[in-house]
């Protein structure tokens, strides 16, 4: 019997698989064990792990749960299902953040500023005859230099 061996080792279809295994073996040799306590027993072994510790905790509050192993079981492939969807769905998530930002870094529109009191002609922003370098008297005031 390979009930004492099992344990959790981060794959949680795999200990699920073993459970079931060790669940035939039992009921094949009649050894009579209360359904409850095997279900508590097969918590138990999922308590020594932090990732599963909230999970192994709330079914053992559940009676449903803990009222035969099978019970526990689907309900840890259930969890096992949610966990799987979750992560697929995070792993969606960054290919198409990676996507949207893996493009290069350079802007899609160049802006080309006037300087030195000379109005830059691949500016298209505004016309060189309305160009602020080169003729600043065209600028509008600002409020406070109004009140002035």
């Amino acid at each position: 019997m390979n009930w004492v061996c099992i344990s959790y080792k981060g794959n949680l279809d795999e200990f699920m698989k073993k459970c079931q295994q060790s669940l035939i073996e039992i009921s094949s040799v009649n050894i009579k064990i209360p359904p409850d306590v095997l279900s508590y027993m097969i918590l138990g072994k999922l308590c020594d792990h932090t990732s599963l510790y909230h999970i192994s905790d709330s079914l053992a509050m559940s009676t449903e749960a803990t009222e035969n192993p099978s019970n526990t079981l689907n309900r840890l492939q259930n969890y096992a299902r949610h966990l799987e969807a979750k992560q697929k769905a995070h792993k969606d998530e960054q290919q198409s953040t990676a996507l949207i930002s893996s493009s290069s870094n350079h802007p899609s529109r160049l802006v080309y500023y006037c300087a030195n009191g000379v109005h830059n002609p691949l500016n298209t922003t505004h016309k060189p005859n309305r160009c602020y370098v080169e003729f600043p008297h065209l600028r509008p005031q600002k409020k406070n230099e109004k009140d002035e």
